[in-house]
């Protein structure tokens, strides 16, 4: 029996980016954060998800205060080397 192809590479490929983007701007907005990936919100927040439950990631979302919106930040990289994950964003040599 053939196993069907969930993109799961793809994933976590995406999830690994977006890490590496909320890791290099420190306080990125879910907007920001959907224009640097080309994603939908729903995708942020799926991939957020996944991160979470996946490599044990603890981002926070903080809201600005009285406006709408807020910015994310990463308080623990889980099970990921942090220096690894922000080199996916460097360019290679």
């Amino acid at each position: 029996m053939r196993v069907r192809d969930t993109g799961y590479r793809d994933t976590t490929r995406k999830i690994l980016q977006m890490l590496a983007v909320i890791g290099t701007h420190a306080g990125i907005t879910s907007t920001e954060l959907m224009d640097e990936l080309g994603v939908s919100r729903a995708t942020v927040k799926r991939l957020l998800k996944h991160a979470r439950e996946e490599f044990l990631v603890d981002i926070q979302w903080r809201p600005f205060g009285t406006d709408a919106g807020g910015e994310y930040t990463i308080l623990d990289w889980g099970v990921l080397d942090r220096n690894r994950v922000l080199a996916l964003l460097r360019p290679r040599p």
